[in-house]
This record gives C-alpha cells, structure tokens and sequence, in this order.
C-alpha cells in the first residue's frame, strides 16, 4: 500500500566509516601476513607495502585488475622487494675485530736467527742438567722433545715428565719459576739481533688492542720483548703492555694449542675469539686458533725449517691449509696484506 513516509536511509556515521575502513585494513593486514611470510610481513608494518596503509586500503587494491584469478577469500599475489622468488636474506656483516694476539718466539723474530734453536738445545738442556739432575745431554734432550712434540711448551712438557716419573729419582720438584730464571740469566739475546724498528713502527701505528701469547714462562717473554723493544715501558716506548703479555703461567695447567689455554686468554682481556687474529708461526696454533673462530695469520720465517724443528715444533707450515687465513714471511709484511686492521678500531679482516 501507500506509505505517507518513504523509508529512510540508514547513513553511517564518521565513527563507523572509520571502524569499517580500519575493518577492511586488519583483515587485509593478516591476510598479507598469513601469505607474504615475515619479509612481507615487515614491510606492511613498517606501511611500506604497495598494496596496505593504515586507516584505508588504497583503491587500486580493490580494482578488478588485482582480483583476477582469485577467489573471494584469497589474497591478491603479491611479488616480493626486489624482484624474484628468492627472498633469502643477506649474510650478517662479518665480526669486526678488535685485538690482535701475537705468538712471541719464532713471530716477533725471524726464526732464521736461531734463537730458539739455540733455546730449545743449549737453554732447555743445560737446565736440566744443572736443576733436575739429567746426567747426560743426550737423556736430557730426549725426555724433552718427546713431550715437546705433544705439548709444545718446554714448561708444560717438564710438568708432565714429572708426574709420570720421567725425570731423575733425585731430581727436585720442577719450579716454572727456575727455568724462566735460567733462561733469563743464561740464553744469548744478543742472537735475537736487537730491535727491528719497522716492525715497532708498524704495531705502534695500529689501532688495535695488541696482546701477546707464548709457551713461555712469564720472565723470559718479557725479557724477549724488552730487547726487542717491543715491551710498553714508562716513557711511552714498545707496544705490548705488561698486563696484555700472557705466558704459560697464566694458563697452566693448558698450554698452546689447547682450547682451554686461548679461553682464559679471552676472558682475561674480556674479547670474544671472533674479535681476534691470531699471528703464529706454530700449525698448530693456528688450527686451534681458526677451530675457536679468530682469524690467523701464519708467519713462515725466512728460512725453511729442518724436519727436525718442524716436527718438534708442531707440523710443518703450510700456507694452503683451511686453517690459514693469511700468510706472512715476517710479521713486518702484515700491514701490507692485511692494511684494513689498521685503519681504525674495530677494523675489518681483509686479505689484499
């Protein structure tokens, strides 16, 4: 029948307008989500899809073009940034580093001057024939560089000879503190040649934390560095400070190349191993030192080792290993190959 009134119209207001639009959004925020994966995911958040913005869907969104191909509840396809289906991300930037750790005998000089040959011969046997009651050098030597070849430390290997009762029945307990003071008062440092000024120059210049590592007993690390002048001193000479020089003393009972031994290294000058290059002349050393995650340097002297001292002194160098990340003939040659350590702190690994 007639009606006086025709019906009226309901009109929305602003406020369900709106609630209606940020409807439309959030459904089609989650369906974006539940399709696109967490990169897409990302880029809605952060309004920089093409397809969403927060309040209200853009209009080429709802056009037939976009709705082609798909049902009523499915998403429109959406092609991810940059084009392509791989949307592996990037590899994390690598680790920068912060300190350099040098290996002191056979690094800091080249092994061609023979002072280590002269202190693993005349040095470690002469002590033993005077404090720990060795007969004969020749006994001497062979207890010596059979525990050697295993430990890698002279200190290490007359601690352990000793509590399997391989030194003489009438030798005295063996006291680091005695061999580090034989060797300071009886090895030749004159073989070490005296400062190499471009290799002070060098490490004085660079930027990183400089921390030194041996098997050696303290005294006589620091007296090698002190003739060297590579010891920090009070007039603001050298390079390594006192406190930043770690021998076997301080990580006994672990010497190189166990792990044990670099650990409390690191937690000494509070670093994580990726922070560090580790400057070796030993292949042992420096596997461990890669297994740990730093990265290393192998320094081959200029000199070829004998089989003899390779062997005793843990595996013959070889710059083509896994484990060597660059290689050096003296550590005077890094700045060349390795210029990015110094050109600021923290600085990136870069073999040229």
């Amino acid at each position: 029948g007639f009606q006086k009134y025709p019906p009226k119209k309901r009109v929305a207001s602003n406020i369900t307008k709106e609630r209606m639009l940020k409807h439309c959004s959030s459904v089609l925020l989650f369906l974006v989500v539940a399709t696109s994966g967490s990169h897409h995911a990302n880029n809605v958040v952060n309004n920089r899809s093409p397809y969403v913005t927060f309040g209200r869907p853009r209009r080429h969104l709802l056009s037939k073009s976009h709705l082609v191909g798909t049902s009523a509840m499915s998403p429109p396809s959406i092609i991810p940034r940059g084009g392509g289906d791989d949307d592996t991300p990037s590899p994390p930037p690598p680790t920068k580093i912060t300190t350099l750790i040098f290996d002191i005998d056979d690094t800091l000089y080249d092994v061609a001057n023979n002072f280590t040959c002269h202190r693993n011969t005349h040095g470690a046997t002469s002590f033993m024939l005077k404090h720990l009651h060795f007969t004969s050098p020749s006994d001497a030597t062979r207890v010596r560089d059979h525990y050697f070849e295993k430990y890698h430390s002279t200190a290490k290997a007359l601690t352990v000879a000793q509590s399997e009762g391989q030194l003489p029945p009438t030798a005295p307990p063996f006291d680091l503190r005695d061999l580090a003071k034989h060797w300071v008062d009886e090895l030749d440092y004159s073989l070490l040649g005296g400062p190499d000024r471009e290799l002070v120059d060098m490490l004085r210049d660079c930027p990183l934390r400089m921390v030194a590592f041996t098997n050696g007993p303290r005294e006589y690390a620091l007296k090698v560095l002190k003739t060297l002048d590579l010891l920090r001193d009070d007039g603001g000479g050298g390079v390594f400070a006192a406190e930043d020089v770690f021998a076997v003393d301080d990580v006994l009972p672990h010497c190189k190349p166990e792990a044990g031994a670099f650990e409390k290294v690191f937690r000494r000058i509070g670093v994580r191993a990726e922070e560090c290059v580790m400057v070796e002349d030993s292949m042992k050393n420096v596997k461990c030192a890669k297994a740990l995650g730093m990265k290393t340097v192998l320094v081959l002297g200029t000199r070829v080792r004998t089989e003899e001292e390779a062997v005793i002194n843990g595996e013959v160098p070889d710059e083509r290993h896994e484990s060597v990340d660059c290689c050096v003939r003296l550590v005077s040659e890094m700045r060349g190959r390795l210029g990015s350590l110094w050109e600021g702190c923290p600085a990136v690994f870069e073999v040229t």
